[in-house]
């Protein structure tokens, strides 16, 4: 399952933003009392995951990967502290920030699981402030000096996730396209 709108409800109360998918493939991108310049980032990093190639969407599942702990009803995903428990009839997924989420089965979990993943990698690749071009040089400073306004250090904040160079070269080439990466 690529893409689940199946979870409990994200309310203003429970969440800074949202975003809703029309039947026509539009999307409504919605930023709530709390929201931030990375709400807005993050909202449409979910847009960008709809829409991945398949490759791209291959490359993201496999970094985001999940691993049962053993002995218990827990799975771990390697691209950071995102997990999904078992109840007995439920699956609660978790994500870094601590927000739970309650699903039927294990494969709408794992959707969210995905998405939220790559929402808070992009997030993480902005504020890494490394360009991918050399255009793009003042706007990734930019990225970086918010982010750290927003969450002070990366170390233990809701982007604390663990990019590896084929995600990067995935946000890469969403902003780039085939254009060549430089090292910055």
């Amino acid at each position: 399952m690529r893409w689940s709108s199946r979870a409990t409800a994200v309310t203003p109360r429970t969440a800074k933003g949202g975003v809703q998918f029309l039947d026509d493939g539009k999307a409504i991108i919605r930023a709530f009392e709390k929201a931030d310049v990375y709400t807005a980032i993050h909202e449409i990093s979910h847009v960008f995951f709809k829409d991945l190639p398949e490759a791209d969407y291959n490359t993201i599942t496999g970094w985001a990967n999940l691993t049962k702990k053993l002995n218990t009803d827990t799975w771990k995903s390697d691209a950071g502290n995102f997990t999904i428990r078992e109840t007995g009839t439920d699956f609660i997924y978790k994500d870094i920030s601590g927000a739970e989420r309650k699903f039927k089965t294990l494969e709408q979990a794992k959707s969210v699981l995905y998405q939220e993943a790559f929402a808070r990698g992009f997030e993480k690749y902005l504020a890494d402030g490394s360009a991918p071009t050399p255009k793009l040089k003042a706007i990734f400073q930019k990225f970086k000096e918010w982010a750290g306004r927003i969450y002070g250090a990366i170390i233990g904040s809701p982007i604390d996730v663990n990019l590896n160079s084929k995600v990067k070269d995935v946000f890469d080439a969403l902003l780039v396209g085939e254009a060549k990466k430089i090292d910055t």
